[in-house]
């Protein structure tokens, strides 16, 4: 092709990649075309000041709103806690590192992805899709869980129906545009966010009825970590349902193994969290914390690699 860029050794044509963004052929590695790694650069110092602003103005919302209550409540901690005060810190416990993680993910490569308008999109579906989807399914599973005994039927049904609501919640969003694997997983990343976001906020929620200042800064702390486990899930998730896209998404052996794997890493964390042994108590996240790593780095390698290119 005319005016198709050469290797000066062999002089082959090096464009083996099409732009992420509008389709065009792009160097290979790139991911984008000239044009667009232009608009890009831009988009991205304007994106990352806005999601600086967004969750700067978050928290300072949320603990003037806590203070202001304060003042204005004789005790504001303990006995009975003001649902004004709960809701604003909830939502500042809950919400903020998931909304940290965010932006940290944007800088680390999501915005050569996608757009901002589609990641914020699937923050959204995790949190309003997600959340409520994982309430209708968590009472379907356990009836085919039902066989494995008590003990195992709640971790194991929460796992699967919340693994199951949260990549359906990511599916539309290939209708706009996220095809390719390396996208599916940061789709299921910030879906992951999204959901765990929610989720988090409902738990600080009930943790500050108690009037518990150490509950609720445990509850925190925890929350933090499972939001962690909620997007690197989604996250490995998605990217094997997108490799395994042919024309639709296809329920795939593969599809199935990622699957039964992130539904058992969840299902090991939320058995240690229920569990009266202090022994699972500590080994139950450090298992399921190194298989998600290992789980995620795999799928981020493959993403990297040219095995994506369409």
């Amino acid at each position: 092709m005319a005016g198709a860029p050469l290797c000066p050794a062999c002089h082959a044509d090096v464009r083996t990649e099409f732009c992420n963004q509008c389709g065009a052929p792009a160097m290979a590695g790139s991911g984008l075309c000239a044009q667009c790694a232009e608009s890009a650069a831009r988009a991205r110092g304007q994106t990352g000041a806005s999601v600086a602003g967004g969750v700067a103005a978050f928290a300072l919302f949320a603990v003037a709103a806590s203070m202001l209550m304060g003042l204005l409540t004789p005790q504001w901690w303990g006995g009975d806690v003001q649902w004004s005060v709960r809701g604003a810190v909830s939502l500042l416990g809950g919400a903020i590192g998931p909304a940290a993680m965010f932006g940290l993910l944007w800088f680390l490569g999501a915005w050569r992805c996608m757009t901002a308008r589609a990641a914020r999109s699937a923050v959204a579906a995790g949190a309003l899709v997600g959340v409520p989807l994982a309430l209708v399914l968590t009472v379907l599973v356990p009836l085919v869980a039902l066989g494995m005994g008590a003990v195992l039927v709640l971790p194991v049904a929460v796992g699967a129906a919340e693994e199951l609501a949260k990549a359906l919640a990511a599916l539309p969003s290939s209708r706009k545009g996220c095809v390719r694997p390396a996208q599916g997983l940061f789709v299921g990343l910030f879906v992951g966010l999204g959901f765990a976001a929610a989720e988090n906020t409902l738990y600080v929620w009930q943790a500050t009825g108690s009037g518990d200042l150490a509950a609720v800064t445990t509850m925190v702390g925890l929350r933090l970590l499972t939001a962690v486990a909620h997007a690197a899930w989604t996250g490995c998730l998605c990217y094997v349902v997108w490799q395994e896209r042919k024309v639709e998404f296809e329920v795939t052996g593969q599809v199935m193994a990622m699957y039964l794997i992130v539904a058992l890493l969840h299902a090991v964390l939320d058995y240690a969290l229920i569990s009266t042994s202090d022994g699972l108590a500590v080994l139950g996240p450090v298992l399921s914390g190194l298989g998600t790593a290992v789980t995620l780095a795999i799928c981020v390698a493959g993403a990297a690699s040219r095995r994506d290119a369409r």
